[in-house]
């Protein structure tokens, strides 16, 4: 786990995590419940998270077609990295 046995975190606080959610409906808002817990229950264990919402992804592929998305990602992706 993330804590040990007398709670205290495992890992130093502060260190940078980042979902990528890829969903079907076309509404970024639609799944907004789930993104807000996740990013919760890991600040509560010292992450700093960060999402990005691939919304309206329904097929093989479609991911790669869309250029806005694979450039945001790859900011991101830099980020992670001091980039």
């Amino acid at each position: 786990g993330f804590r040990d046995a007398d709670r205290a975190l495992r890992l130093p606080e502060g260190r940078k995590l980042l979902f990528i959610m890829s969903q079907g409906h076309p509404d970024q808002g639609a799944y907004a419940n789930v993104v807000q817990s996740l990013e919760r229950i890991f600040t509560g264990y010292g992450f700093i998270p960060t999402t990005l919402v691939a919304a309206g992804m329904e097929a093989e592929g479609q991911v790669a077609e869309d250029e806005e998305l694979l450039g945001k990602a790859g900011a991101l992706g830099s980020s992670l990295f001091g980039a």
